[in-house]
């Protein structure tokens, strides 16, 4: 038999259906050398006797192999190769069967790329001129191909593209007006594809965007026939997301038309998605262009989503029928006009959306037909995270008056449709809502969870209520526990009973879990409701491990755990040993569904436990390191293969990685997990401190998941903590393998919240581990990375400024502006906090090592910066203050004119920043700062009485911190006249929402108290009833922790003596509370601090 026929015969059996014979054919197959296979393949592919399955079948293999092994193939048959190059152009010309030209142009694209050398030329000038005789010929299929091979290279022209752009735009112009809908068709793809691999090329882009009119012509045609698919409109989508300013002078015309498509109810469904997808993506990637030049259509456009979202099933028995909380009935247009809203409203912002989609909204919600009001009642939610500027200040008005109704509408998607509104927006909104609203939420949300004649509604009113407790104040929730918790406990009776009678779960999965949200958010208030419910659920726990019950037990689980963190030891303990036991029996479940909630469960009773979670350790923690120690498959994909459910995408060069992220989640909880073990043991968890150290230290660069990198940096100083008694050997010897590699992880860490972490653990580390193991080295490498992250912020913030000067610029992009600055200079928060560490360490000694620090904040500091960088700059210089003793005077030129002058920054985070700091100097040894202070407490005295001082909750921070300032200043320093300021100081009294600050303003207080100064008490004890409600206020809202420090704990007893003391002149005291007719809840305040 000749080879070639014997080749042929391989080749038939790998298009055979029979597997075993495929299997035969591909060893036969790769035994054959490779100059022999790819001089047959090619006999094969253009021999037109041959069946057109085995010559498709042989191109495919030659564009593997040209692909694969490109320059094996060159070096063994040059000559021939080079042949067979110039024989495939010439014979796709005269080629017949479509499918084998479809393949031919494949080949012919693979070599085209190949031949691209390395310094960017097309070394193969026949497929140039093969593609301009083919782009401009008269034969459709030869315009295709040319098209094809453009769209699969669109940089076959190699660097010296631009001087072909004339003929190449002729190429493009030509194609795109050819009356074959096939060709056009094709030369949009190949269009977009060349502009989006020049998006970089402003000149260029603009050149080829005159031939818009021609695409959107071409896109107008599929839109309006049925001759071909949606692919035109798919390419216009690229345009949209990669080159959206190419697409401004033709706004109009792309609107009308996709506004059109979108709205064709008698269209099929691909070509409404892609029209209505061309024009959010425009929204996303030129929103001030589009609120600029197509301001007209923004309400159009909001109004065909909403009317998308009314495009239900008027038929409701398969909605009703269902009985898990995860599934729902796929209505792809109504879920399309819900996530295009979203989208539209956080691109654009509130200004352009809320207006018309609450026109829009009103008239749904009062609208006869159902659809309509479901529809508002979600555009409503789906809006608020995009419009929260504009709607908060109306919430109240828009929940009572709009959605609270609608939760006893007739239709129970409607009532559903409401729920989920309400928990959406206590999300979006809180904590105002729950604020402003709870009087009303908490009781319609109870009416419709007890009604259980339709289970959705009910369980998605449960739902919103996690939502709500979530974001919900704990004074505001326990008002209503008892009410809250008697349906609750009869809501878990009724559907436990349903679960044994006919399976029904859907009310009862959720009602656990609404249970377990109420107690972590009432917390020590929940202990009333343990003894009655721990019981029952108990008894879930231990006759729910078949698969079937599998959720339920995963819920049970969570529920029980936070009821035990939340009401504490003292309940918890006694049945914890019971419940240990139950979690770690196996179940009779094929799959482990519910490690994750088992894992965070073990977690919580060892917050609860603390460091007598010991004798479970041993138990526990292989579980926990085995999700720990997952990791993920990973898969090389080709270009056919669709991503799979489970599976992420990312493109590496030009390859696509699959990787399987089943399994992440538990890993990133189980890391989670080991930080919560080492933090809450303390010592006890010394055993297994090298063995999840060095488990650690190999996730710090776990690419995959950011959190799984976060806990693994947050570890470390935990582990040095639960070796204290180990003795600084130990500790030195485990300090110096995991710095480095701490460092490392850090210089290559792209993600900024995740580089954060690296920071604030080498701070915290530095901190535990102190002068006794932190070497100088070690400190001088510490300095380096603080200035290393400065040099790279101010590198992404002049990049940022560079680009924010090319783009349009509106109120709305500087909104979007300001949020990207928030996450870029929280990585200055962490710097902060790695400077605070350092000299928490170090104290003054940390100043012979200062200077570089002072050069990187210094500039930080100028008024033109933005807040946060001042604020945070200010914050480095506060540390310098409060702990580099009297050498920090040496700076004190770059630093105290600036925080003086802060003290009066329309940013109230600033004058935080600053107010702290001058406190801090009225503290300084040796009267360091005194020349300073008398103007520095005039400062503060403006700033407590701005008009905007406590208008905010960061406004009211911040005056309580120049009030602790000016307390500090008169106590500390005798830079100014006390009795000058007393009688304004104790004007501004009481304080209570910086706990942190507020021993120190109470101390002050408490000396003035007991030396009688007579702007305290007053003309015969006229001021004594505010001494009394002062102090009252301070016990009621627990604005002094004693746990806290010292200070605190003996500042807050020597409160409560003065009370005792007052006391005990009766006849006084009587007449001091008769003046103050105090409430019920300072007339129980009082009665225990006199109690006690």
């Amino acid at each position: 038999m000749e080879p070639l026929q014997e080749f042929h015969g391989i080749i038939a059996t790998l298009v055979a259906d029979d597997n075993a014979v495929r299997e035969a054919g591909e060893a036969k197959y790769n035994e054959v050398p490779l100059p022999s296979r790819i001089l047959y393949l090619y006999q094969l592919a253009v021999e037109p006797s041959v069946a057109s399955d085995v010559r498709d079948m042989s191109l495919v293999l030659l564009r593997r192999l040209i692909a694969d092994k490109y320059d094996d193939i060159i070096a063994v048959v040059p000559t021939e190769f080079a042949s067979i190059k110039e024989q495939l152009i010439q014979s796709i010309g005269t080629e017949q069967t479509a499918s084998v030209r479809k393949r031919m142009t494949d080949v012919i694209s693979d070599i085209a790329r190949q031949t691209i050398d390395d310094n960017g030329i097309q070394q193969w000038n026949t497929v140039i001129e093969f593609l301009g005789h083919c782009a401009t010929g008269e034969r459709a299929d030869l315009r295709e191909v040319a098209m094809i091979i453009i769209e699969n290279v669109p940089n076959v022209f190699g660097i010296n593209q631009n001087q072909h752009i004339e003929d190449i735009k002729l190429m493009f112009q030509s194609n795109l007006q050819f009356d074959s809908p096939v060709v056009r068709s094709a030369a949009v793809r190949a269009y977009v594809a060349f502009v989006v691999d020049n998006e970089d090329d402003a000149v260029l882009v603009r050149h080829l965007s005159t031939m818009v009119p021609d695409m959107l012509r071409v896109c107008e045609h599929v839109a309006t026939t049925d001759d071909e698919d949606d692919v035109p409109l798919q390419c216009m989508i690229d345009l949209a997301t990669t080159v959206p300013k190419a697409l401004a002078p033709y706004f109009r015309p792309i609107f009308e038309l996709c506004l059109k498509t979108a709205g064709n109810k008698d269209k099929d469904d691909a070509y409404r998605q892609s029209s209505m997808e061309i024009l959010v993506s425009l929204c996303e990637t030129a929103p001030a262009l589009v609120r600029k030049q197509a301001a007209a259509f923004i309400e159009p456009l909001v109004q065909q989503c909403l009317s998308m979202m009314t495009e239900l099933d008027d038929d409701i028995s398969e909605w009703i029928s269902i009985d898990d909380a995860e599934e729902d009935i796929e209505e792809e247009i109504v879920s399309l006009g819900e996530t295009s809203i979203d989208r539209i409203a956080c691109a654009l912002g509130p200004k352009p959306v809320f207006p018309p989609a609450y026109n829009v909204i009103r008239k749904y919600i009062s609208s006869e037909n159902w659809m309509e009001r479901h529809a508002g009642i979600f555009g409503l939610s789906t809006i608020g995270e995009g419009c929260k500027r504009q709607m908060e200040p109306h919430i109240r008005e828009i929940v009572v008056d709009a959605l609270i109704p609608m939760l006893k509408d007739a239709h129970p998607r409607v009532r559903y449709a409401a729920c989920n509104a309400i928990g959406q927006m206590s999300s979006d909104f809180g904590p105002t809502l729950q604020k402003k609203c709870h009087e009303v939420v908490v009781m319609a949300l109870l009416e419709r969870a007890v009604d259980l004649s339709c289970h959705r509604v009910a369980a998605h009113a449960l739902a919103a209520f996690v939502n709500f407790a979530e974001d919900c104040p704990k004074a505001i929730i326990t008002v209503y526990l008892d009410r809250i918790m008697e349906k609750m406990q009869w809501i878990l009776d009724q559907t436990f009973n349903e679960l044994v009678a006919n399976q029904k779960k859907i009310v009862l999965f959720q009602v656990i879990t609404t249970v377990a949200s109420i107690a972590d958010s009432s917390q020590e208030h929940f202990a009333k409701y343990y003894t009655p419910l721990m019981p029952p659920l108990k008894y879930i726990l231990s006759n729910s491990s078949t698969e079937e019950l599998s959720e339920l037990r995963g819920k049970t689980i969570e529920c029980i755990s936070l009821i035990g963190l939340a009401v504490g030891r003292e309940l918890f303990a006694p049945d914890i040993p019971e419940i240990m036991a139950e979690l770690n029996k196996p179940t009779h479940s094929a799959k482990d569904d519910n490690a994750s909630y088992v894992i965070a469960a073990w977690a919580r009773i060892c917050k609860v436990l603390r460091e007598d979670f010991a004798p479970y350790l041993d138990t526990v923690l292989p579980t926990v390191l085995k999700h720990a120690n997952f990791s993920p498959e990973l898969s090389l994909l080709n270009d056919e293969e669709e991503n799979e459910e489970g599976w992420d995408v990312v493109d590496v060069g030009e390859s696509r990685l699959g990787i399987h992220t089943a399994g992440i989640e538990d890993k990133n909880t189980a890391c989670e997990m080991l930080v919560c073990f080492a933090r809450e043991m303390g010592t006890a968890f010394a055993p297994y401190v090298e063995k999840v150290a060095e488990f650690m230290e190999g996730e710090l660069k776990f690419v995959f998941h950011d959190g799984v990198r976060q806990s693994a940096a947050e570890i470390f100083p935990h582990l040095f903590a639960a070796v204290r008694a180990n003795g600084p050997e130990y500790r030195r010897n485990l300090w110096s393998r995991v710095y480095p590699q701490l460092l490392d992880a850090l210089s290559s860490e792209s993600d900024l919240e995740t580089a954060g972490e690296f920071l604030f653990s080498i701070g915290c580390c530095i901190e535990e581990l102190g002068r006794e193991v932190v070497s100088p080295q070690d400190v001088l490498l510490a300095i380096q990375v603080i200035t290393t992250q400065v040099r790279k912020y101010e590198t992404r913030r002049l990049d940022r400024e560079r680009d924010s000067k090319d783009d349009e610029q509106d109120e709305e992009t500087q909104e979007e502006l300001k949020d990207i600055i928030e996450l870029e200079t929280a990585i200055l928060g962490r710097v902060s906090d790695l400077v605070h560490c350092l000299f928490t360490a170090f104290k003054e000694s940390l100043l012979e090592v200062f200077d570089p620090i002072v050069q990187s904040f210094a500039e930080l500091l100028k008024p033109n910066r933005t807040f946060q960088d001042r604020q945070w700059a200010i914050c480095v210089f506060d540390d310098l203050i409060e702990f580099g003793g009297e050498g920090s005077a040496q700076y004190q030129a770059v630093f105290v004119e600036p925080i003086l002058n802060a003290l009066s920054d329309p940013y109230p985070e600033v004058r935080q920043a600053a107010a702290y700091g001058v406190g801090l100097m009225g503290m300084a040894p040796n009267g360091i700062y005194n020349r300073f202070l008398a103007g520095g407490i005039q400062h503060l005295m403006a700033m407590i009485e701005r008009p905007d001082a406590r208008t905010t909750e960061e406004g009211t921070v911040a005056t309580e911190n120049a009030i602790s300032a000016v307390a500090k200043i008169l106590k500390h320093s005798n830079a100014v006249d006390k009795n000058l300021i007393i009688p304004t100081f104790v004007t501004w009294l009481p304080v209570w929402e910086d706990t942190e600050e507020t021993p120190y303003v109470y101390d002050f207080f408490c000396d003035l108290v007991e030396e009688n100064h007579p702007a305290v008490l007053g003309e015969n004890h006229s001021g004594l009833p505010h001494v009394v409600n002062v102090i009252l206020q301070v016990f009621s809202h627990e604005a002094i922790d004693d746990t806290a420090s010292d200070l605190a704990k003996q500042t807050k007893q020597r409160l409560a003596a003065i009370i005792k003391v007052l006391s005990g002149n009766k006849d006084l005291f009587e007449a001091v509370l008769q003046q103050l007719k105090l409430n019920s809840n300072l007339q129980h305040v009082l009665s225990a601090i006199l109690a006690a």
